[in-house]
């Protein structure tokens, strides 16, 4: 607890220091910086201190241009050839103070409890943590930037990790919190690290290629050599090894919201901004008794299934057995020959690949993890 007091006076400061002098709050893309600001603490600015304020680092006449928009340097003549080497630096000018200031955003809107900025910044820090990972990932760099190479990418995880976490909402207990201001604060320290003693900027931002390369979501989703396509069934035996089970996932379909009815009326439920429920038929059957003495089997439990989309792990919303939607999974007993058909939902950002999620459950020690790629479905009856 004392560890964590005194980490949250630290962010404080820094953040109270670094917006007054450094970042106008409105605006990502309004970055002021003050020169004769040198003497400010914390990960955060050393970071800044890093890309600006060091005359060997960025000279005046690559100095970030308001009128430019969305270019963080003025172009002066084009360039040739551009190497990995040169991509890379330029790629790492420009995406650097954009994650320093969404990451503090996103601390400040955790002290501050303010949802809807925090799963804002959140997600725009994780989009851009994954999207630069992916493109500084498929650089062939020189030895001399590799050091630099893997301690940025370092960097772009811690990122992740923490705002995959805080896209979902404040944390929700203390020490949640505690861990994710850790996250943030060891994220840029890294990119801290990642821009010492940089002394390399191109002269034209605009000439540098495009790197056309797979989305980081579909990177952080691994698709083993044996899962299973939807609606392909696989079969096991109960614990007693007295009934054969057939379980498989049949079709999805998103929506947007749903209600069911309760004591004082209707509830409605709404998918977050951003997101989407995602809604997956499965389908269990009791193919049949095999000992002629236990012939009723248990369906897996709701926390048995995992959905994996874009790296981030989600279980299935629990809601009563009949909604708006139809018919809710839960676990129940089946006697032989019955089926049970019926829907788990899971909320998903809206820009989810199916191609790339994965749903599974745990059958336990004997059957283990069962896989199916959601690829080629429908929408639910």
């Amino acid at each position: 607890m004392k560890n964590y007091c005194l980490t949250t006076l630290l962010v404080m400061v820094v953040i109270c220091t670094l917006f007054t002098a450094v970042v106008s709050a409105e605006e990502m893309g309004s970055v002021q910086i003050n020169p004769d600001q040198k003497t400010i603490f914390g990960p955060f600015m050393t970071t800044f201190v890093s890309l600006f304020s060091t005359e060997k680092t960025v000279q005046s006449s690559y100095g970030y241009s308001e009128a430019s928009g969305d270019r963080l340097f003025n172009s002066r003549d084009a360039v040739g050839e551009w190497s990995n080497d040169d991509i890379f630096d330029v790629h790492l000018a420009k995406t650097a103070p954009y994650l320093t200031i969404l990451s503090l955003r996103c601390t400040i809107a955790i002290d501050q409890k303010r949802q809807m900025t925090l799963t804002s910044s959140a997600n725009e820090l994780y989009n851009l943590a994954t999207s630069s990972w992916a493109e500084v990932d498929a650089l062939d760099v020189s030895s001399e930037r590799k050091g630099r190479k893997s301690e940025y990418m370092r960097s772009l995880i811690d990122y992740i990790t923490v705002s995959s976490s805080l896209r979902n909402g404040l944390p929700a207990t203390e020490q949640n919190k505690g861990e994710c201001i850790k996250g943030i604060l060891d994220a840029t320290g890294r990119l801290d690290n990642a821009l010492k003693d940089i002394n390399f900027y191109p002269e034209s931002v605009e000439a540098v290629p495009s790197v056309e390369i797979q989305s980081i979501d579909d990177m952080l989703v691994t698709i083993s050599e044996n899962v299973r396509q939807l609606g392909e069934s696989f079969v096991y035996m109960d614990a007693k090894q007295s009934n054969r089970i057939s379980i498989y996932p049949t079709r999805y379909s998103a929506r947007s919201n749903y209600y069911y009815e309760i004591m004082r009326g209707t509830e409605h439920k709404n998918a977050a901004n951003g997101k989407t429920f995602l809604l997956l038929v499965i389908q269990v059957t009791h193919l049949g008794n095999l000992d002629g003495k236990n012939y009723m089997i248990t369906t897996p439990a709701l926390s048995a299934f995992t959905l994996n989309t874009g790296g981030v792990k989600l279980k299935p919303i629990s809601s009563p057995e009949t909604t708006s939607l139809g018919e809710m999974y839960i676990q129940k007993k089946l006697d032989r020959r019955e089926i049970q058909r019926s829907i788990l939902l899971f909320e998903v950002p809206e820009s989810f690949n199916p191609g790339r999620t994965v749903l599974s459950v745990d059958l336990g020690s004997t059957w283990g993890v069962v896989e199916w790629v959601l690829e080629g479905g429908n929408s639910p009856d």
